[in-house]
């Protein structure tokens, strides 16, 4: 009799487990299809959009360069001080800190501290120059090599040249790390001039600030324009808004288009800012490259590569998603059959 009902509750278990199995296999089936009309109905609604803006070539492509225009102004900023900071950068590992050793010390004894001070992290190339190195240097400068011969011997100190690392990114640091330095024993004085330093950042800082500030203001200027753009294509619209509500459309199949259009001319409008970047720094190069080559440098305005073109492209569709996002809100809540 156990084994009668055991084998009843398994027949039950395993009925159970096959419809359990086909309600599964029949919503995965059902849910197929929509999900299939649901992208289809994107890519068709996105497609839409587009004709529509060239409906209109003329005011489409006016939008695009305004918002073109607008992009490209913080964008052609931050890329500026990317180039700047990186001359900046430059130009403070070519400071240099120098350390005149005590006369008593002796080559091999600047050359262990020039080895000690190598594996400091702070510290990124150590150079030891011995008296009679900097007594020939001194000879080769012009007019000291007669005035020099009149010495009985050689009165120049030893001395260490110190270049800061780059993770020292702050004159505070620097004047800690010649602080630290000027209280070895074996060190008699500390040559280093930091107020070039000192202006040099806070000169970055206030550009950094005004990128930023100036930046922001553009960023709302184009979302701005966008959502304008938006609530007038809202308002001619309105009647097709208004017969969509009526055969039941829902509020994201409303606003699906518009979402769309933003995009569109975020991206248009990243594309035309890319080019006018490309163009401004084109010219100003003429005129970069040469000055920059009278100093020696190769120095150039990198413009846009291809990451920073995604970057500007995807920044562009996000600011037209959002602009057309908050026309959607703002102004389809008042649009009711």
């Amino acid at each position: 009799m156990s084994e009668h009902s055991a084998s009843r509750n398994t027949e039950r278990a395993g009925a159970k487990s096959a419809v359990k199995k086909d309600a599964q296999g029949a919503t995965s089936a059902s849910q197929a299809p929509l999900l299939k009309s649901y992208f289809l109905n994107h890519r068709k609604v996105a497609k839409q959009s587009v004709v529509r803006l060239f409906r209109h070539p003329v005011a489409t492509l006016m939008n695009w360069l305004v918002i073109g225009i607008a992009i490209s102004f913080p964008a052609a900023s931050l890329l500026l001080l990317v180039d700047l900071d990186d001359v900046a950068a430059n130009v403070k590992d070519g400071n240099q800190i120098t350390l005149f050793l005590k006369p008593q010390i002796s080559t091999a004894g600047g050359e262990k501290l020039t080895l000690s001070l190598s594996q400091h992290s702070s510290i990124e190339k150590v150079t030891f120059i011995d008296k009679d190195q900097a007594l020939l240097q001194l000879k080769d400068i012009a007019g000291f090599d007669e005035a020099l011969a009149l010495l009985d011997e050689n009165p120049l100190p030893a001395t260490i040249l110190v270049t800061p690392s780059a993770s020292l990114v702050s004159a505070e640091q620097i004047s800690k790390l010649g602080q630290e330095l000027g209280a070895m024993s074996e060190v008699d004085r500390l040559q280093m001039d930091l107020e070039w330093v000192k202006r040099l950042f806070a000169i970055m800082d206030l550009v950094s600030r005004i990128v930023v500030v100036v930046g922001f203001l553009f960023i709302l200027a184009v979302m701005l324009v966008i959502s304008n753009t938006i609530r007038l294509a809202i308002e001619n619209r309105r009647k097709e808004i208004t017969v969509v509500k009526l055969v039941g459309g829902t509020d994201s199949f409303v606003r699906r288009p518009f979402l769309y259009m933003g995009l569109w001319f975020g991206a248009g409008g990243a594309l035309i800012a890319a080019v006018l970047i490309e163009l401004g720094f084109g010219w100003l190069n003429q005129s970069v490259v040469p000055l920059a080559s009278s100093y020696g440098s190769t120095f150039r305005l990198s413009g846009l590569g291809v990451l920073s073109l995604l970057a500007l492209l995807g920044i562009g569709m996000s600011l037209g998603w959002l602009g057309a996002r908050l026309a959607v809100r703002r102004h389809l809540q008042g649009i009711e059959p």
